[in-house]
């Protein structure tokens, strides 16, 4: 195995990555607009990218690894880049390697951006979904303030939009 097969393995991870970015920027939208049945579609489109990224990282690891063996190093799954190209001569393959490593950092801190806008979209929205049913069904925490427990026990425990007992 050679540094190209390892670069090789980065750049379809990068890329795979980058598909993973462009569906959470799409799912932004889809999450803003209540679409559930296309946030659906678009989290199985997340698993089938997070399986091939999978298995390319595997073959990433494995190069890696043969790699290693090749120069007569011990092998290590968990060799990180710059360990990695201190074992490469050539200045051309050291550097095509630490350029695919620093465009797939760019790719995964800019999917982490977007994953945390996600999630907070997700966070506002259950959050808008309880106040709302709090608001239409009553909430249990009524008691929050004092009242006076003759008048509270004549009137009903449930203070609501809907009439339960009709």
């Amino acid at each position: 195995m050679s540094v190209d097969d390892i670069v090789q393995h980065l750049e379809v991870l990068d890329q795979l990555h980058f598909n993973l970015l462009e569906l959470g920027k799409q799912k932004k939208q889809v999450i803003i607009d209540n679409n559930i049945e296309e946030l659906k579609e678009m989290m199985n489109q997340e698993s089938m990218l997070i399986k091939q990224i999978s298995d390319i990282d595997s073959k990433r690891v494995q190069a890696v690894i043969n790699f290693a063996r090749q120069k007569g190093v011990q092998p290590n799954p968990n060799i990180t880049i710059t360990e990695l190209s201190r074992f490469i001569i050539d200045p051309e393959e050291k550097k095509a390697l630490i350029t695919a490593q620093g465009k797939l950092l760019k790719t995964m801190d800019e999917m982490k951006h977007i994953n945390q806008l996600n999630q907070k979209l997700i966070e506002q929205s259950l959050s808008y979904i309880n106040v709302t049913m709090e608001a239409a069904l009553g909430t249990s925490n009524d008691h929050a303030t004092y009242q006076n427990p003759l008048t509270s026990q004549q009137q009903g425990s449930r203070k609501g939009i809907f009439d339960v007992k009709g």
